[in-house]
Parts: structure tokens; sequence; C-alpha cells
């Protein structure tokens, strides 16, 4: 019987923080969820404003795009079609270079 109250104790010092985080979950699953889709994305448009708005070489833009907390699973880059695709966290986004106005835009 001594280790009743301990036990409790200790069940309530572990639930109410999990509870919390879920709870903190729920409420921002929204945001949360779309976070995946963010590095694929930005590497393309980055990558593709880099290229055919800035006029920069591929070897500088792959320098500048590069990510190092989410690493890229690959890029394509079409240079005649001025379009780069890009993956990370198994997404996949590509952006293509609308014109000088516009400069890229993701499709």
């Amino acid at each position: 019987m001594r280790w009743r109250p301990i036990l409790i104790g200790a069940g309530v010092v572990v639930g109410l923080p999990v509870l919390g985080v879920l709870g903190w979950v729920a409420v921002n699953w929204a945001p949360l969820s779309s976070f995946p889709s963010m590095p694929s994305a930005y590497e393309a448009k980055e990558m593709c404003s880099c290229l055919f708005v800035e006029g920069r070489d591929q070897e500088f833009c792959d320098r500048f795009v590069f990510q190092d907390v989410v690493p890229s699973q690959g890029r394509e880059v079409d240079l005649e079609g001025r379009r780069v695709t890009a993956r990370a966290l198994w997404r996949t986004h590509s952006a293509r270079w609308v014109s000088a106005e516009y400069g890229c835009a993701i499709e």
C-alpha cells in the first residue's frame, strides 16, 4: 500500500505533460501537417530564381540553395524548359520561370 501514492504521483507527473503535448498538437495540426511540403517548395523556388531570374550558374546556385536542416532527396534542373523540380521529406514540388516581371512560380 505504500507504493500506491507514489505510482499515482508518477502517473500525474508523466500524464499531464503528455496530455498537454497532445492537446497542443491537436490545436496546431493544420500548420504542423503543412511542414513537410515546405523544404521541397523552397528549394525548387529558390533554385529557379537563382538560375533563371538572377542568371547565376548552377554551381553557385547549388551552394546558395543547400539546406543543412532538412536534406534534399534530389533535384532536377531543366535548363531548356526553365523548370526546377525538388524532392525533400518525400514531397515533390516544381517551380518554373514565368517571365522577367514575375520571376519563378511554384507549380
